[in-house]
């Protein structure tokens, strides 16, 4: 059995992975740990810029309005290429540490992908890597906060290719555990 189960740094997909670790192990299940990143958040990093001199708070005018600037441009600290593979290794990281934590002894991969569309990017990750189904944390909402927030878990109901377990922050252990047996 080959599990997916998605992590976006929240409280709920820590819940989903304390739920899902009794049963993985139990068992002896295969997990992929899967994050999930919108490459619109990554940016280049500048330096902060420093005065250049340490005069009264008038000369710093003063010599603006002579056409010296004051303040030095920012520097380029990381490039975008730079921030994304600095992403991609921390992620790959925690990843890591949840695993070692939640799945000791039990066969785990982790993957981190790019993209925009969440709920597809998990669809697709679960077709090419054949799991049995999907957990993940969800914070339940429904009607109008549904609707004006959307839903990577409603999406990936949707769209999945394989049952999806959907946690909420109110999920019990053993409650997950009778569901499963079924």
């Amino acid at each position: 059995m080959r599990v997916l189960i998605t992590l976006d740094g929240s409280e709920l997909a820590d819940r989903a992975l304390s739920i899902m670790a009794p049963f993985a192990r139990s068992m002896g299940a295969e997990v992929v740990l899967l994050t999930v990143i919108d490459p619109g958040e990554i940016h280049a990093t500048f330096e902060e810029a420093q005065q250049l001199l340490a005069a009264p708070p008038g000369m710093a005018v003063g010599l603006a309005l002579r056409g010296i600037p004051s303040q030095p441009e920012p520097g380029l600290v990381e490039d975008r290429n730079q921030a994304f593979e600095a992403r991609r290794i921390a992620t790959e990281e925690l990843l890591q540490g949840k695993a070692s934590e939640f799945f000791p002894g039990l066969s785990t991969e982790v993957d981190v992908e790019w993209s925009d569309d969440a709920a597809g990017a998990i669809s697709r990750v679960a077709a090419e890597k054949g799991v049995d189904f999907i957990a993940m944390g969800t914070h339940g909402r429904s009607g109008l906060g549904q609707a004006l927030l959307g839903s990577v878990a409603t999406s990936v109901v949707r769209q999945s290719p394989v049952p999806v377990l959907l946690v909420s922050e109110h999920a019990g252990v053993p409650a997950a555990r009778e569901m499963l047996a079924r």
